[in-house]
């Protein structure tokens, strides 16, 4: 995704004598301490965590010694490499949380910037199950969202695609930020920035579904069913055309489908969205 620099540390003495001088060498957030035979590793985290724009909701690095119970997720399929990235985002309310938004921003050795978000909601699939529910923590990471539940119980980890773009990323980083762009609660109720307009996309791909629906209603021939989605699937929306580009992802995954017809029924019994709103 991003075009990041890499820190390359270099080390020599000449003898076991040299080797008893004390270098202190500090670089893209490293501090080394190397004292006679010995060395001493000390790992500054290169993540910074923005204060939340949402009072109910917190962002935390993550840190083994202040998750333990989170740390095994680390060894899962998929996680492996987003550690130096993961937060931890806490629902300290007494609401359910049905979509968040976390956005990170790598900086290269040279200062340049690249973002990655990541967004996940429970308006696009059935059953609808919250991302998060009241009082409970979610492990977040540019790759993956993991309810602390599932992560203590050791649960199955699917990354979303691009994960080994991103976990590159994070690798060649030398500085990452990491902040909450949108927190949506069971009410409705919006919160954060919404910098990537997550809010307009959700309505746009329950639009699209209505739309795909609409077109499929009275055809019951397999085929002329597979040419409307191909004729929808190879669309070309142009950008910001977020309704286009839903239906486009929709006809695309269902010609993919090994159950079209049950697939096509789960778009049509996708609840109504709730009436979004801020304070």
């Amino acid at each position: 995704m991003s075009q990041t620099g890499s820190v390359i540390i270099s080390l020599a003495y000449r003898s076991v004598e040299d080797a008893m001088k004390i270098t202190i060498l500090i670089r893209a957030g490293l501090l080394l301490v190397i004292l006679g035979l010995g060395v001493e590793v000390l790992a500054m985290s290169k993540l910074t965590v923005r204060s939340s724009p949402v009072p109910e909701v917190t962002l935390t690095n993550f840190n083994e010694d202040t998750f333990p119970e989170l740390e095994q997720t680390f060894k899962l399929p998929g996680a492996s490499g987003t550690q130096a990235a993961a937060v931890v985002v806490t629902n300290t309310s007494n609401r359910k949380i049905m979509g968040i938004a976390v956005v990170w921003v790598y900086t290269d050795e040279l200062g340049h910037q690249t973002h990655r978000s990541l967004r996940c909601d429970s308006f696009s699939s059935l059953p609808q199950r919250p991302v998060a529910l009241p009082h409970s923590r979610l492990l977040v990471t540019p790759t993956f969202m993991l309810p602390e539940s599932q992560a203590i119980s050791g649960s199955y980890l699917a990354a979303v695609t691009g994960a080994q773009q991103q976990i590159a990323a994070v690798a060649k980083s030398v500085a990452v930020s990491a902040e909450l762009d949108l927190v949506i609660f069971e009410d409705g109720e919006v919160a954060g920035p919404d910098q990537r307009n997550h809010i307009s996309q959700i309505e746009a791909h329950r639009a699209a579904a209505s739309a795909i629906i609409q077109q499929l209603h009275a055809e019951t021939d397999d085929a002329a069913v597979t040419t409307i989605l191909s004729q929808l699937a190879s669309i070309r929306p142009d950008a910001g055309d977020y309704v286009r580009t839903a239906q486009r992802r929709i006809a695309q995954r269902l010609l993919r489908s090994r159950n079209l017809q049950r697939d096509i029924e789960t778009l049509q019994q996708l609840p109504s969205l709730p009436k979004f709103y801020r304070r």
